[in-house]
């Protein structure tokens, strides 16, 4: 999904700004590195709360959810106050005038980091095919709006976009893990409106 806004500026604008939005991108994604660390290492534990105690599987979710908050947040602060010169410190001087399309991909980093952790969570309760329709909604959406959006603002609007992408599959998959989280604790068998799914609990633990 990351890449779609990239081949709405190469079709809209050129080469020089899907560098420049490659270029901040790499920045947003090193925030990424820590959550997705953090969501590797809790896989064993949320796989064994959704199983044996269910209180522990939400406990290790709002802990990774506050993980990925702070560490979006500190990027989004970063990027307001040394935006600028991080970028040409890191590239090139001229990077430095894109301080605040840095500060529009940080707050995208939000969403995606959200997406991450519900990502994992529902991955270790064993939910799958749900998680393909809402990339598909989502891609869907980052299709929509990358390409008209690059073409009438640029740069700003390819940010904008990824910004919609993400947003979409963090509250698709936040909605859909916390209806599975209700379902659990009724003791139902986890089902989400029309998106029906099957939790193996093999191959959660």
């Amino acid at each position: 999904m990351s890449y779609t806004p990239r081949y709405a500026l190469s079709w809209a604008g050129g080469e020089t700004l899907v560098g420049d939005y490659a270029a901040l991108g790499q920045i947003a994604l090193l925030g990424n590195l820590v959550v997705q660390g953090a969501g590797q290492a809790s896989l064993a534990r949320l796989g064994a709360g959704f199983v044996r105690d269910r209180a522990q599987f939400v406990q290790v979710v709002r802990e990774l959810s506050l993980l990925a908050a702070a560490v979006a947040l500190c990027g989004i602060v970063g990027a307001v106050l040394w935006g600028d010169l991080l970028l040409a410190v890191i590239f090139q001087p001229r990077f430095g005038n894109l301080s605040t399309a840095l500060v529009g991909m940080m707050g995208a980093s939000l969403f995606v980091y959200a997406a991450s952790v519900f990502g994992y969570a529902l991955t270790a309760a064993g939910v799958k095919a749900p998680q393909l329709t809402i990339f598909g909604v989502s891609l869907a959406v980052g299709v929509g709006t990358s390409f008209p959006l690059s073409a009438a603002y640029g740069l700003p609007g390819a940010v904008a976009a990824n910004v919609c992408c993400w947003a979409t599959a963090a509250v698709l998959s936040g909605w859909l893990l916390r209806n599975v989280c209700r379902e659990g604790n009724r003791g139902e068998s986890p089902r989400v409106g029309s998106l029906d799914h099957r939790v193996d609990r093999g191959s959660a633990v």
